[in-house]
């Protein structure tokens, strides 16, 4: 949604105030462009979602709402994430592509709350959440002097799954 509005040059009009009524042209100019924003934002989000922002009078307070119905920071959203972080387990005929995106989308979701998660014990918990048919390549890991970089891991997995 960020990427389609930084495109259209509409991003602006998610923090900015309306210019004051007068002169009537510059009020108006800033209500089209609103208005565009708007339309931009209500083409990224599902259906279903219409009814949270119909009410809204701004592009700003669209997203606004969106944002405090999706991105809630109270503790227990947190314990959640962090609960689904922890009992993530990979079924052994599972796709482990999607079994890696799911972790790292938890691991941004908690990003977004201000919650930072050591790259280690990032690492231990993705090798731990693989089923027991990685157990040879578990080890080989925990082997090494120093546990490899995420992004490494991440590609040793997925080559481990797909040999």
């Amino acid at each position: 949604m960020e990427a389609m509005l930084i495109k259209n040059d509409k991003f602006k009009y998610l923090s900015e105030l309306p210019p004051p009524p007068e002169p009537k042209e510059a009020y108006d100019s800033w209500k089209i462009e609103d208005s565009k924003t708007k339309a931009d934002l209500i083409l990224c989000i599902q259906p279903s979602e219409l009814k949270l922002v119909k009410n809204c009078l701004t592009a700003k307070d669209m997203l606004e709402k969106l944002e405090s119905t999706y991105q809630s920071k109270r503790p227990a959203r947190k314990a959640n994430l962090l609960k689904g972080l922890l009992q993530l387990k990979m079924e052994t005929a599972s796709d482990v592509r999607y079994h890696i995106r799911k972790s790292f989308d938890i691991i941004g979701k908690l990003q977004d709350l201000d919650i930072v998660i050591d790259e280690d014990l990032t690492s231990v918990m993705l090798l731990y959440s693989l089923p027991t048919n990685f157990e040879t390549f578990r080890v080989a890991i925990e082997s090494s002097d120093e546990l490899p970089e995420l992004d490494t891991l991440r590609i040793k997995i997925i080559d481990e799954w797909q040999s």
